[in-house]
């Protein structure tokens, strides 16, 4: 076990004589999560979703190995079967060499084909990074409600939110801090609530509606408060453990102490009032976009439900901003529906463009080109997301226009390797003069 990054970075096909059309592999890691972090001495559980398209016969489908390597050890291969019922871990040796960043490296191979990748990705796409950290396994306090990335109802205005923390038995701590802090409509996170508070036994120990249990010492002793004028929002709540040997709560003007460790939950929230609409998506009517950013993004018929999900990750995260989605082919009624979603401006492509920009040529995507560029006739800043993703925190849209303004553009990292024939024509390849290019990545 040995830190470093994976590098191992074999031979990789996209075809499978039994099968006409190129094979596509996804693996998601659920455990260990990426940007995890551990301690020597955890157990870590290995655990992937993973999605193969077209549907494999059963005869390949019994041959599928899954592969995987730690870091620089060698990489090992078993039955991809096995591997799901068996439900296999990694044991952190407790020793200090072991911290550090660590990655595990996946791909998908077919039995007998000497650990051949199934699918030609760079390392990352199927890739998992996690860290192990000095001290002991287990955290010294997290939150338990509400649930991280969750959405919480305050009844009008200056509703109170209800806060739960946990602190971990003979962890050392003794003070607790909450800075609370909210996305504001420019993209910028303020200081709403700085709450100091002493973790003690006694449980007549209050301070801004906090109370302590009093519970035996093997079990987590729980910090309950209410947070008051809390408004409509993203909220990100940090949680500062203090140890020392302090005497006084420095909510009194006491002495600062050592920090020991710290949480963070972010949630939304949302202000429930008499008669308010019954439809959450209603909700956001003129809510101020709280960047400047406005997203493109593109969707026909079948794609309809991932667009309506990313559109919903956007209102979820990101309440009021604009979104240009163009019109590949969806239905009169999904067009009906999306045109009646908050911040949602429906968009068709020019009649005058050439005739393998949509119909029944739309999968060459001729027309993402044109689509930006249209978007960029009305809006000075414009992030293209596809439709078949999702936003997953309340700061991805503020980091990617944080990019734009310090460098002028924002990419992402392609998944598969160049060149391959699943993502680049053949004819393409060869116009180019990367034959030999493509015959390697067969």
């Amino acid at each position: 076990f040995a830190p470093g990054l994976a590098s191992f970075l074999g031979p990789c096909t996209v075809r499978v004589p039994e099968l006409d059309s190129a094979v596509s592999t996804q693996l998601d890691w659920i455990s260990p999560a990426y940007g995890s972090v551990h301690h020597p001495g955890d157990v870590v559980h290995l655990a992937v979703a993973l999605t193969v398209l077209p549907s494999l016969p059963e005869n390949l489908a019994s041959r599928l190995e899954f592969c995987f390597q730690l870091d620089q050890e060698p990489h090992s291969c078993t039955r991809l079967e096995a591997f799901l019922r068996q439900s296999p871990y990694i044991v952190l040796p407790k020793t200090e060499d072991v911290v550090g960043d660590h990655a595990i490296h996946s791909w998908l191979a077919l039995e007998g084909s000497g650990g051949t990748h199934l699918d030609c990705h760079i390392p990352e796409h199927d890739m998992t990074r996690f860290v192990v950290a000095p001290g002991e396994g287990q955290p010294r306090g997290w939150f338990s409600a509400p649930r991280n990335r969750s959405s919480v109802w305050v009844e009008g205005d200056h509703g109170r939110l209800a806060v739960e923390f946990q602190v971990a038995p003979d962890a050392g701590v003794q003070e607790v801090e909450f800075v609370v802090h909210k996305q504001e409509a420019a993209g910028v996170w303020r200081r709403h609530h700085n709450l100091i508070l002493p973790v003690l036994r006694d449980s007549s120990a209050r301070h801004h509606s906090v109370s302590m249990s009093s519970e035996p010492e093997s079990n987590p002793r729980v910090v309950t408060f209410g947070i008051g004028g809390i408004r409509a929002g993203v909220y990100s709540i940090r949680a500062l453990l203090h140890g020392g040997t302090t005497t006084e709560s420095l909510a009194m003007g006491g002495t600062t102490t050592r920090d020991v460790g710290e949480s963070t939950l972010h949630i939304r929230v949302r202000e429930r009032r008499p008669g308010m609409c019954s439809v959450a998506g209603e909700c956001d009517l003129g809510v101020s976009p709280p960047t400047a950013l406005t997203v493109a993004t593109a969707a026909n018929e079948p794609y309809f439900s991932r667009v309506r999900n990313l559109v919903g990750s956007l209102q979820f995260w990101s309440p009021g901003t604009i979104v240009l989605l163009y019109d590949l082919g969806l239905s009169a009624a999904s067009r009906a529906e999306a045109a009646a979603w908050p911040s949602v401006q429906i968009r068709s492509l020019a009649l005058d463009l050439p005739e393998h920009f949509s119909g029944e040529h739309v999968w060459k995507v001729a027309w993402k080109p044109w689509v930006l560029l249209d978007a960029l006739r009305d809006h000075a800043l414009v992030l293209w997301i596809d439709a078949n993703a999702e936003v997953r925190s309340p700061d991805t849209l503020m980091d990617v226009e944080r990019e734009l303004g310090d460098v002028g553009y924002f990419f992402t990292t392609a998944g598969h390797r160049f060149p391959s024939e699943k993502t680049v024509r053949p004819a393409t390849l060869d116009y180019f003069g990367c034959s030999e290019l493509r015959a390697a990545s067969r």
